[in-house]
């Protein structure tokens, strides 16, 4: 905002002096370029006759009408899946009056960086009063879905080295940002299967993601191969991130996350067998 102690550096050369038409131009346009040069789009200051009657009775008040711009409406264009209420309250958020340049151009290059987005821009246009202004942003999205294929050898000899792996990808499913994700990955002794599905529940980009991973895995390698000792788990998790600072600079999240696993071992294929002595029957349960 501009200050008390701005405006007095303006006037102070006029005070107790005979002032001129002029000189009452010249301080309006010295105010107006506080909102200019602070970045405050669209802001002026006027003065108007009838806002100085003191003037004219010859008190010597003089009274400027300060016009601080506000944004009235986000227009959005160009959307094919995403939601327009997912980009409005996301650029609302970065709204302020005076209405500033600065804060608005950091929403836009945050936005950018979100992965529904490849390009976005927008433009300021005069609403129907004075001071009011309507953004019009323009948005490119980026391609939803997403299909990938692997083959790598990441994981331990004793279930197979070598493997294959299979993603299925849609980063916004009913188009307000919402991700869902499957992936399988299977290798001589090893099966997983990991799906998980996110959701947007703020403008903040807080967000609560679900999850459940099935493994199911034989030791294949010798001496033990012959044991036929193989392992089947599951893990369900929830979890919430919260960012609490977001900026082009700065960016710091809080988060909870809750699992529950459950595991069996076996022997000779179908026999449960435990391979630690406080575990019965190969069965271990986890809360986390």
């Amino acid at each position: 905002m501009i200050t008390q102690e701005q405006v007095q550096q303006v006037v102070a050369p006029f005070l107790s002096k005979n002032v001129t038409l002029e000189d009452l131009r010249k301080i309006q346009t010295q105010l107006t370029e506080l909102y200019t040069q602070a970045g405050y789009l669209n802001s002026l200051v006027r003065f108007l006759p009838q806002d100085n009657h003191r003037l004219e009775a010859g008190e010597g008040i003089i009274v400027y009408r300060a016009i601080e711009s506000k944004l009235v409406k986000i227009e959005v264009q160009n959307l094919s899946h995403l939601q327009q209420k997912y980009v409005e309250d996301r650029l609302w958020t970065y709204e302020s009056k005076p209405l500033n340049a600065k804060s608005l151009e950091e929403g836009l290059l945050l936005l950018q960086q979100d992965q529904l987005i490849s390009k976005i821009e927008g433009k300021l246009i005069p609403g129907s009063s004075q001071g009011e202004n309507i953004w019009i942003v323009r948005v490119e999205e980026a391609p939803v879905w997403q299909i990938a294929t692997e083959i790598s050898n990441e994981e331990s000899p004793f279930i197979g080295e070598w493997g294959a792996k299979a993603i299925l990808e849609n980063k916004n499913v009913f188009g307000v940002g919402d991700h869902a994700q499957v992936e399988y990955k299977q290798t001589e002794g090893l099966e997983r299967l990991l799906a998980n599905i996110s959701v947007p529940l703020n403008p903040q980009n807080g967000r609560l993601q679900l999850s459940y991973q099935f493994n199911k895995s034989e030791i294949i390698a010798e001496p033990f191969d012959p044991i036929d000792i193989r392992n089947e788990s599951f893990t369900i998790s929830a979890s919430f991130l919260q960012p609490l600072i977001f900026t082009l600079t700065d960016k710091f999240s809080l988060g909870i996350n809750v699992e529950h696993r459950e595991s069996q071992s076996f022997v000779f294929n179908d026999f449960p067998f435990s391979f630690s002595s406080n575990v019965r029957d190969g069965f271990t349960e986890l809360n986390v």
